[in-house]
């Protein structure tokens, strides 16, 4: 039977005896302890407050320089908006009883904006035409003519006016069927025994699509001044077709010194092209 006294145990009266005798060294541990946690924690402290100082000076500078910038933010916008559209003044030609042919070139200098609605008319003092919309793809020259306009008064010159114009910022995805058509043979020619002018010229389609119409403008310079314009619609061109295409003039012209030739076609129509059944299309 192990020894006790007043409920002690054995046990506990070596570890008494083992605890006093080793005081000393737990005093010093304990010490030793205390010093290592206060050299950390005062330490990490020090080293906070120092790299919070280095940061807060690099913050305060960063924010002196960025406030003394001034954002010029009506040039930034001005930089990203749409070049305004190149127009030459329409050029009006009067062909008889009280008659006029109009030729206005317009050309969008922008290369990722499109002309999405332009919504033009033309007048001179009390004279205006019916407003006409078209539009204009980037980087797109279009000759807009008007035919056989009728004015009891004189019509010198007109004035293109810009009744509205909506802007579209096209993707780097956007598509519009490729046209590449090749004109050649052409020639004006003149029959005083008929009373009539006319161009004649041949239009290959060299390209995969099939187009339901395609519209052609004929413009007739004597030196460098613009003496007739016309136009006329050719239906369902082929692909890898060659058309004869005629446009005719019924009054007197000026000597006709060259002649300029232009397609134009609704590429933003989808609907502008077509499939010939059982005709193999091209895999692209």
């Amino acid at each position: 039977m192990p020894y006790q006294i007043d409920e002690i145990s054995e046990k506990q009266l070596k570890f008494g005896y083992w605890f006093l005798t080793h005081k000393d060294q737990f005093k010093k541990a304990l010490t030793i302890l205390l010093i290592v946690w206060c050299v950390v924690t005062v330490g990490y402290g020090i080293f906070g407050f120092v790299h919070h100082f280095l940061e807060q000076k690099k913050l305060n500078l960063a924010l002196q320089q960025l406030a003394s910038q001034q954002l010029d933010f009506a040039s930034y916008h001005q930089r990203h908006q749409p070049q305004s559209l190149a127009l030459i003044e329409p050029v009006v030609i009067y062909t008889g009883k009280n008659r006029y042919d109009v030729i206005a070139i317009v050309k969008n200098p922008n290369e990722r904006w499109l002309a999405r609605e332009l919504v033009y008319q033309l007048e001179s003092g009390e004279f205006f035409t019916a407003t006409t919309t078209t539009y204009l793809l980037p980087n797109q020259e279009r000759h807009l003519i008007k035919l056989a306009l009728e004015s009891p008064k004189r019509l010198t010159e007109l004035k293109f006016k810009v009744l509205d114009l909506k802007w579209e910022r096209v993707k780097a995805n956007f598509f519009v069927p490729g046209i590449d058509f090749i004109t050649s043979e052409v020639k004006f020619h003149s029959s005083e025994d008929q009373g009539r002018n006319w161009v004649s010229f041949l239009a290959t389609n060299n390209t995969i699509n099939n187009f339901w119409e395609v519209n052609w403008q004929a413009v007739l310079y004597s030196g460098q001044k613009i003496v007739g314009i016309n136009q006329s619609t050719i239906e369902e061109f082929l692909s890898s077709q060659t058309r004869e295409v005629t446009l005719s003039w019924y009054e007197r012209l000026p000597r006709v010194t060259r002649v300029e030739v232009f397609p134009d076609v609704d590429l933003l129509n989808p609907g502008i092209i077509y499939q010939v059944p059982g005709k193999a299309e091209s895999l692209y």
